[in-house]
């Protein structure tokens, strides 16, 4: 099961999405407008859906994309942590 480690910076809207598939390492980068917003990103040719959303605290929810449809059934395990800066570096 693939696992997400996604560093939000809230001031910026900035998100840093890190994982491993197999024994390769990817990285993404996304700016985001809202705080109940939906993209997608893909890995390793694997398309996934990223939302980000608020319900009492601010969360990310990552979904796998099937044959065009998100498969909210499967849930990745997201490991959220937030920079507090307006700093981009």
């Amino acid at each position: 099961m693939i696992e997400f480690k996604v560093q939000v910076n809230p001031f910026i809207k900035e998100a840093i999405i890190n994982t491993k598939i197999g024994v390769i390492e990817y990285t993404h980068k996304m700016y985001y407008e809202d705080i109940d917003e939906w993209k997608s990103f893909e890995f390793c040719g694997q398309t996934f859906d990223i939302h980000f959303h608020y319900d009492a605290e601010f969360l990310v929810s990552i979904y796998p994309v099937e044959g065009n449809k998100v498969d909210f059934s499967k849930p990745f395990k997201v490991e959220l942590t937030f920079k507090m800066t307006d700093c981009r570096f």
